[in-house]
């Protein structure tokens, strides 16, 4: 692929739609359509479009994959803590309860640790 990408006007694109697409088909670069200076659309080769959404959809795949054999393995060592029903946890941390719930965290616990339970949902 280029570095610079192929850039058109509206108006181009309205004097010469079967060039540009047929470029597109060619290359199999993408067009970048222009109005008043600002990008507005991208013209892509459908087949190179489906190429791409496939690796980006086998990309996420496996970052799931990942993510979830790292949650496992935490999991095992006790690194994780079971939320109550009503619970979050903060991206610092702290545990907080949803407004309007039952269940609040342990008095002087507002950090979640592997040794400190929390009500659940079942109790």
């Amino acid at each position: 692929m280029n570095t610079l990408p192929i850039i058109a006007t509206v108006t181009d694109l309205q004097r010469r739609y079967r060039p540009l697409v047929d470029e597109v088909k060619k290359t199999g670069e993408p067009i970048v359509i222009v109005n008043h200076g600002e990008p507005d659309i991208v013209i892509l080769d459908p087949v190179v479009y489906n190429a791409q959404v496939s690796r980006l959809r086998e990309l996420e795949e496996a970052y799931l994959l990942v993510t979830r054999d790292e949650a496992l393995k935490e999991h095992k060592q006790g690194k994780t803590i079971k939320l109550g029903k009503n619970q979050k946890l903060s991206g610092s941390g702290a545990i907080h309860t949803i407004p309007g719930s039952k269940h609040t965290p342990l008095p002087g616990n507002s950090k979640a640790s592997a040794h400190s339970p929390f009500p659940t949902a079942s109790g």
